[in-house]
């Protein structure tokens, strides 16, 4: 399959982010009436969002915009060969044109020989509808939300900085062999930095829910906020291995890479991922348990793939030990498996794409993981990330940032400046102590269809490698 992101049907300022994109009935009509007439093996995939964003800074809305996009990939299969070609329309003219460009493509390439077609119509789980506050949201919505936040944050001498955002994506699939498939989802994301005028401290608190009145804006404001406090006046810690409490937005940081360098089918082909020969072994104590399920409410749903097929849950850890990948329908027959239900966006590569992660709760609370540590790092989040070091073992670097705090004997002591880790998350993961019981919903930079939903996590060692000024 090939790009799905597509370009930007349209930007404008101000706006609800609702009632602008195409509907079910409109976009698999166009669909099936240009497969009618595509005259061999071709696949549709549809991809639209609206998305309301009001951005503000220094305790004032600097923006206030709504985008609407939309595309359309083609997918030629010429036997084994495939061809793909996009589209920003959904005019009969213009599927024709796509279409045509996507088979003349597919007579150029090489043969894929593990492909085995496009799949015919499936059977799919349940999920849950669109909630129309997100979808109808407004700025003026948006702006009577933020207004007490900027007081309370006035009120410690901090200013709030981040954004909200109100988004509705649309999938659908359809293809010549009878498949048609739809999903709208909603997603609610609010992300806030509370920093100090002065430059003496900063915090960060995020969060995402499918519906809006799941939010809970003024707790995680006050959040931020309260970090912010803490962490005025750092002092230096030199580098070196600690105890690490992770908070949930740094593990959902890190677990957002583990999926596309260690959990497909493709990272255990090419040699790259750390589960490699370690099927029914154990890869982390027994308090881990990773998994991906487009079908789980806690998340944000996503029940199909970009093929169309309905998404399966993958236990890549099941409480410490490695059990499964996920699998495209090429990386499922090279590996005599079957797909999972995570085909990737068109043109995205010959990979799966787990957008749907998640960590098993565990029994303790983030306070009880500091009353268990000696001596360790408590890390609000982290930024800079990158997984590419060493994948056969996790190998990860990246910055503190936004509160990072020195704990010893069961309490926090003072905040720190920012630190570099680098460190091997196959390793940590055999260090993992502690599991949170409360997990937060986290959006995928990758996609607007991914999520991740994580608790904070415990770890015997992490190491830290350098030391910054601020």
């Amino acid at each position: 399959m090939k790009t799905a992101a597509g370009k930007r049907a349209g930007t404008r300022a101000g706006g609800p982010a609702g009632h602008v994109g195409h509907g079910r009935d409109q976009v698999l009509a166009a669909l099936r009436e240009a497969l009618k007439a595509s005259g061999g093996d071709v696949e549709l995939v549809y991809i639209g969002q609206d998305c309301g964003t009001t951005r503000f800074a220094a305790s004032g809305i600097h923006q206030n915009m709504s985008e609407h996009g939309m595309s359309v990939s083609a997918r030629v299969a010429a036997g084994k060969k495939l061809g793909v070609a996009s589209t920003n329309s959904l005019a009969k003219a213009d599927l024709a044109a796509v279409i045509k460009q996507a088979r003349e493509i597919a007579g150029a390439a090489r043969p894929l020989p593990e492909f085995s077609g496009f799949p015919g119509p499936q059977d799919y789980g349940p999920a849950p509808h669109p909630d129309l506050a997100v979808v109808e949201q407004t700025p003026e919505q948006r702006a009577d939300a933020l207004k007490p936040l900027f007081a309370t944050a006035a009120k410690s001498k901090t200013e709030l900085h981040g954004a909200l955002i109100a988004r509705t994506s649309r999938i659908a699939v359809a293809n010549t062999e009878g498949l048609s498939a739809w999903h709208e989802g909603t997603v609610a994301d609010a992300q806030f930095i509370a920093m100090d005028p002065g430059g003496g401290g900063s915090g960060y608190a995020a969060g995402a829910e499918p519906r809006w009145a799941a939010m809970d804006l003024p707790t995680l404001a006050e959040t931020a906020i309260r970090k912010c406090v803490q962490s005025r006046k750092p002092k230096d810690l030199d580098p070196g291995t600690y105890e690490v409490i992770l908070e949930p937005a740094a593990v959902a940081e890190i677990f957002s890479w583990l999926p596309w360098i260690a959990f497909t089918g493709r990272s255990v082909e090419d040699g790259q991922s750390f589960l490699k020969d370690k099927f029914g072994q154990m890869v982390a104590t027994d308090a881990v348990t990773i998994y991906d399920d487009g079908l789980d409410s806690e998340g944000i749903p996503l029940p199909i793939d970009f093929e169309g097929r309905p998404k399966k849950s993958v236990y890549f850890v099941d409480r410490g030990v490695a059990r499964e990948v996920a699998h495209d329908v090429v990386s499922a027959a090279k590996a005599k498996a079957r797909p999972t239900g995570h085909a990737p966006f068109p043109g995205m590569g010959l990979t799966a794409m787990p957008l749907n992660l998640f960590v098993a709760p565990g029994m303790s609370s983030v306070e009880e993981m500091i009353a268990q540590t000696t001596r360790g790092v408590l890390v609000t989040r982290f930024h800079y990330l990158n997984g590419l070091l060493n994948p056969p073992v996790a190998l990860f670097t990246g910055m503190t940032r936004d509160g990072a705090f020195w704990v010893e004997d069961g309490k926090v002591r003072y905040p720190i400046k920012n630190m570099r880790f680098t460190q091997s998350i196959a390793r940590a993961l055999h260090g993992a102590e502690l599991v949170g019981r409360d997990r937060v919903i986290t959006p995928n930079t990758w996609s607007p269809f991914g999520s991740a939903c994580v608790p904070g996590m415990k770890f015997r060692e992490w190491t830290f490698s350098s030391k910054t000024d601020f």
